[in-house]
């Protein structure tokens, strides 16, 4: 009958949004809390709902016919993850910032970075309004909300929007370097910046184009210092 009646007795106690059934409010809860209980038996990712793990689940592990990447032997559902998968290994950066000429390896990333030039904050906090740019960021500060803790250092008390970054960010302090690059021996903590040594340092991949001349460069710094040739012109 509440379905009906239109009343929804189950409220959010941190945004007062309601809900009809128990377990909606508590799927809802795990957006204020960063909880993540269902978990890939595969890869050990985590996520909050379990819709969302059944889809990755189907992409990234199902069954059926398989296209597979001859570098790493990883195998995809669908050709178009493997094409996208197969740029980490080729370090193509096929789209780049047309205010400065960055680039990134998904579109999603580029429309990212965007927000960093138009300002625009698409996360907002339901409970004061405060907008972000990153979801991430959103997670982080509901839990000034909710009284949860955020993952702190041990040894330098550093907090960090969640566990994976407390993670990497430890082996700065353990000395542990588990990415090295072959060409070079050279260890990181992350694979992004194994990623990000691997284009700049062995690809000849130069990212920072002038849009004027379009001349490369390895950092954004001598891009900058070459637009002055540009500005004296």
């Amino acid at each position: 009958m509440l379905t009906h009646s239109g009343q929804l007795p189950h409220p959010c106690n941190v945004c007062e949004k309601k809900f009809l059934f128990t377990s909606d409010l508590k799927r809802h809860a795990r957006i204020h809390s960063g909880e993540r209980p269902f978990c890939c038996y595969a890869c050990s990712r985590k996520f909050a709902d379990s819709s969302c793990l059944r889809v990755h689940v189907r992409r990234r592990h199902g069954s059926g016919q398989r296209h597979h990447c001859n570098v790493c032997d990883r195998n995809f559902v669908d050709s178009s993850y493997l094409k996208a998968h197969l740029r980490v290994h080729s370090l193509g950066r096929p789209y780049r910032c047309k205010l400065c000429s960055k680039q990134y390896l998904h579109s999603s990333h580029l429309k990212a970075h965007i927000r960093t030039h138009s300002g625009e904050r698409p996360y907002s906090c339901s409970v004061c309004d405060r907008k972000f740019q990153y979801l991430s960021y959103l997670r982080y500060h509901m839990r000034s909300h909710s009284g949860e803790e955020a993952p702190s250092c041990s040894v330098c008390n550093k907090t960090f929007v969640n566990s994976a970054y407390l993670k990497v960010h430890m082996r700065l302090h353990s000395g542990e370097f588990p990415y090295r690059c072959e060409m070079c021996t050279k260890k990181f903590a992350d694979s992004s910046n194994l990623k990000r040594h691997l284009v700049r340092t062995h690809a000849g991949h130069l990212p920072y184009c002038c849009y004027e001349c379009t001349k490369q460069f390895l950092y954004p710094s001598e891009l900058k210092r070459h637009l002055r040739v540009h500005a004296r012109l």
